[in-house]
């Protein structure tokens, strides 16, 4: 996933690079998931001996990459995109918001709050608000750009 989940955001960038739908690349929302995803596995996997951490970080593991499927249907139900940063990261990311929050409040109420599960899910909430405002910022824009057109450049 390391390396085809990157690898296949850029070739689908890369097809769409000059058609009459291109969007800037938006790859910073991928490298954001695909970090927050391996840093919890990671992070999950040497939790091993403690089996109720090591549950919350596979669980925020999987949380990091739901964002996806919620964007979708945000799309289908507002189609125009927001045009700053704040709305925006709810637009993309209020269903992983919406998974922390209950998953917080569960954990609260049952008195199995965890100082780790707290650090991850404070860290992916903060890595999809920069995710966000690299969606928006034009230095990202402009070197995700010249990614993509040296990728297509090099595998044309």
């Amino acid at each position: 996933m390391a390396v085809m989940g990157p690898w296949a955001a850029m070739a689908s960038h890369i097809v769409n690079l000059h058609g009459p739908s291109s969007d800037p690349p938006f790859i910073s929302v991928q490298f954001v998931d695909i970090a927050g995803f391996l840093i919890l596995l990671a992070w999950g996997i040497a939790l091993r001996k403690n089996p109720a951490a090591h549950r919350r970080m596979m669980i925020l593991a999987t949380v990091s990459f739901a964002d996806p499927g919620y964007s979708r249907f945000s799309e289908w139900l507002i189609p125009t995109e927001p045009a700053s940063v704040l709305p925006w990261f709810f637009y993309t990311f209020y269903g992983n918001v919406l998974l922390i929050v209950l998953m917080t409040i569960w954990e609260w109420w049952r008195g199995r709050l965890m100082r780790s599960f707290v650090i991850g899910a404070a860290a992916t909430l903060v890595g999809e608000f920069v995710a966000s405002v690299l969606y928006f910022w034009g230095p990202w824009k402009t070197v995700t750009l010249s990614w993509i057109v040296a990728c297509a450049r090099h595998f044309s």
